[in-house]
């Protein structure tokens, strides 16, 4: 009897954490995914600790996480998500003579759901246009002096 309990116990403990690390929800705004504590996973990748920030120049262009489309990719050994929005900035208010600009920032960490030491590379990419001078900055410990473009 005694035994039993035990391992009642444990499946119940082990089980109800391995049931809150949900798969990632795909076609969803980016409020999703923060709930706090949220993590979900993607083949053997968990995904979790997301954070949001926007700001803009004037505060009204500011991008809501409710205005920034989350989907999956699911392709074994290049998961990951794809976030899409629409953006859109004049190189000077009107009335102010000042630039204006949009920025969005998306974090989150990652790690393997088997414990293992298999994430080996990173992949971002920028699909969009734009006009007159532009700087892109991708940060983190991955960063190299020539990721910094200026088109």
């Amino acid at each position: 009897m005694q035994k039993t309990l035990w391992i009642l116990a444990g499946t119940l403990i082990f089980g109800s954490a391995a049931m809150a690390d949900v798969v990632c929800p795909t076609g969803v705004n980016l409020t999703a995914y923060g709930a706090m504590g949220f993590t979900c996973h993607i083949n053997n990748l968990d995904f979790s600790n997301f954070t949001f920030n926007s700001t803009a120049d004037p505060a009204g262009l500011k991008i809501p996480a409710t205005a920034i489309t989350v989907n999956t990719l699911t392709d074994l050994l290049n998961e990951g998500f794809d976030f899409s929005t629409g953006m859109s900035v004049n190189n000077t208010v009107v009335g102010t003579g000042t630039n204006s600009f949009q920025d969005v920032k998306v974090g989150f960490t990652i790690t393997t759901v088997d414990h293992s030491a298999s994430i080996d590379d990173l992949y971002i990419n920028f699909n969009g246009g734009f006009g007159g001078v532009r700087y892109a900055w991708i940060p983190g410990p991955w960063r190299h002096p020539s990721d910094r473009y200026r088109a």
